[in-house]
């Protein structure tokens, strides 16, 4: 399967994306909504990892989907992080951020799963940090 989406974790804080071979922009709406709904589900935070490390499919088109897809991102949307990203998917994130700014939130480049797991366990131990410091 082309597209998947799945819950990378118990507490469903982290949400991944695996996008893969070939697949059609209808494919990755269908995804998109899918995920909308799983956003829906819980009231914290979810930080999102889009793993591209074996996309053969032309990620340009999905600029086209960007507009109405800004609109659906829900407020607990943390941040997203691409992985295995090639340098026309880089560019279509770098132009994303300016479309769909939303959408885009805390975007970052990992080259391994390992390394996006650890970023995000970095900023959120560093949000936890500023928080106890402003309860001081």
């Amino acid at each position: 399967m082309p597209l998947s989406l799945q819950w990378d974790d118990e507490e469903h804080t982290i949400l991944r994306q695996t996008v893969s071979g070939r697949w059609t922009q209808e494919e990755y709406q269908a995804m998109y909504e899918d995920m909308v709904v799983l956003y829906r589900s819980v009231p914290h935070d979810i930080d999102l990892i889009i793993d591209v490390s074996k996309n053969e499919t032309n990620p340009l088109g999905m600029l086209y989907s960007m507009n109405s897809n800004e609109r659906k991102v829900e407020p607990n949307h943390h941040s997203v992080t691409l992985v295995g990203s090639n340098t026309i998917i880089r560019v279509v994130a770098n132009v994303a951020s300016k479309i769909a700014p939303n959408m885009s939130r805390g975007l970052y480049f990992a080259d391994t799963l390992d390394e996006a797991y650890a970023r995000i366990a970095k900023s959120r131990a560093q949000e936890q940090e500023k928080k106890a410091k402003a309860g001081d």
